[in-house]
């Protein structure tokens, strides 16, 4: 057995086990490495399991406006912008009327 995924040695160090998992679906192919590190020491009879996730965010669809554009730079013209404010208040009347 690969001793990179044996996670836990008895006080004896001849037994040892793989019981330290990473559990991750694999329709996502999140998971890049993992693998127990013998070498980082600390007072415990388990090694150190690590594991590299790739996330990929989705990315949204661009929602196209529906929204109308506006020439408002026809409204510099002044006979435009006295359509235009004449136009804003008749409709503006007749929904307030």
């Amino acid at each position: 057995m690969d001793i990179h995924c044996l996670s836990w040695f008895s006080n004896d160090r001849s037994t040892a086990k793989e019981i330290d998992h990473v559990l991750v679906n694999t329709r996502w192919s999140l998971l890049r490495t993992c693998r127990v590190y013998r070498s980082l020491e600390f007072e415990s009879d388990h090694m150190a399991v690590v594991a590299t996730l790739t996330l990929r965010p989705k990315r949204l669809p661009r929602l196209r406006s529906s929204l109308r554009r506006f020439n408002v730079i026809a409204l510099r013209d002044e006979q435009m912008s006295d359509h235009f404010h004449l136009e804003v208040s008749n409709r503006f009347a007749a929904l307030h009327g």
